[in-house]
């Protein structure tokens, strides 16, 4: 619908400043009628920031009906830094049901990059989707540190799939020698 593109163009628009004037905008995006406009709204929050706009990304993330708008709101979140996105981040990481939107959410959580964030892929470290455990210990290998070392080492030794093993081993390699131990 035009009017649909027309308020997706302006999230999109508002995006591009960046703002916390654009965020009460940006809010009432997220609930349109249009699924395009809810997704250029979350997109746009992203790059807002702030308490307020994490917020708002992290109920988009838990009650949202469509996965795609989701999808932008984890990947949204991965450049928050504040503690509401970080749960938010874990619980759809753990457990969502569209595939997309939890390796976007394990994503998110090693941009985060925080200690919490590397104890928050426990859970999908142990994942019955290989997919998902791959993609936790690539999400662990960005993040760093002691601990990440320590968790994809434990992971390592009951992983029985090629692929997993792999990425669990990559990353163990990528820390040990590429000096990632102190983020």
């Amino acid at each position: 619908s035009q009017p649909g593109e027309t308020r997706a163009a302006a999230a999109t628009a508002l995006g591009h400043f960046a703002n916390w004037r654009s965020v009460p905008f940006l809010r009432r995006g997220l609930v349109d009628p249009v699924r395009e406009v809810r997704f250029a709204s979350a997109i746009a929050l992203g790059k807002a920031k702030g308490r307020e706009s994490a917020e708002a990304l992290s109920s988009t993330l838990s009650d949202e009906k469509d996965w795609w708008v989701r999808f932008a709101a984890a990947s949204s979140l991965g450049d928050s830094g504040e503690p509401a996105a970080l749960r938010a981040l874990a619980k759809s990481a753990e457990s969502e049901k569209e595939w997309p939107v939890r390796l976007q959410a394990i994503r998110s959580l090693g941009k985060v990059g925080s200690r919490e964030a590397a104890y928050a892929l426990v859970g999908p470290l142990k994942d019955n989707d290989p997919a998902v455990r791959a993609a936790s210990a690539s999400a662990l290998g960005g993040i760093g540190g002691l601990d990440s070392i320590n968790l994809l080492t434990t992971a390592l030794k009951d992983e029985p799939h090629e692929v997993p093993r792999r990425a669990m081993g990559d990353a163990l390699n990528r820390l040990l020698q590429g000096g990632l131990l102190g983020r």
